[in-house]
């Protein structure tokens, strides 16, 4: 799924989430939405250029809000930590491999979010998970191959990606695995997130 999709599905979340009926989250009939998901992903981005692999570690998502809108239940964590490490190995002319790790911190919605939403026509809940943060690093180059050496971002910086099929149990386990391959290569994110109280 392009960078571009993901925007919109997410805009479109947004929209329906932010809509003027939303109703206090403490009436009645209020899904069990667990306070936040704590856990790990791992990823890996292969190109012809470049292998990426990654881990996160403590990934949180704390709950933001949960409302009823248009006669459903909707909602957004956000990141408020984790820490990432990863690899990156150069092919071609110059094979070099760089290692690092950094903090998350806390992420903005648009940058890192579940956004979760209770479908009309059967029961149950999608979801969309992703977390996104560029750390470009300088790659060890090769002295005699030109326009090596120059920095990288790791997986692109998008660290964690689902796909809005995924299915969501309020107050259970996120867990799951997605691959999203096109001309820039092939991502994939395996996922296991813990409900917390």
């Amino acid at each position: 799924m392009s960078r571009g999709r993901l925007t919109t599905t997410f805009a479109a979340l947004a929209l329906v989430l932010a809509a003027p009926s939303l109703v206090s989250a403490s009436g009645g009939g209020r899904p069990p939405f667990a306070r936040a998901y704590v856990g790990t992903v791992t990823g890996s981005l292969r190109t012809s250029e470049r292998v990426d692999t990654w881990t996160v570690r403590g990934l949180t998502f704390r709950l933001q809000n949960a409302r009823l809108a248009r006669g459903r239940w909707g909602g957004t964590y956000l990141v408020t930590g984790g820490r990432v490490a990863f690899t990156t190995t150069a092919k071609g002319a110059c094979p070099t491999t760089t290692s690092g790790s950094f903090s998350l911190g806390g992420l903005a919605w648009d940058a890192a979010a579940i956004s979760f939403l209770q479908n009309l026509r059967e029961a149950g809940y999608a979801y969309q998970a992703r977390v996104a943060k560029e750390h470009p690093v300088a790659a060890k180059g090769c002295a005699d191959v030109p326009g090596t050496g120059g920095p990288v971002s790791p997986a692109g910086g998008l660290w964690l990606t689902t796909d809005i099929g995924r299915r969501l149990v309020p107050g259970r386990r996120l867990a799951g695995r997605f691959t999203d391959s096109s001309d820039r290569g092939t991502r994939t994110w395996t996922w296991n997130l813990a409900p917390r109280s």
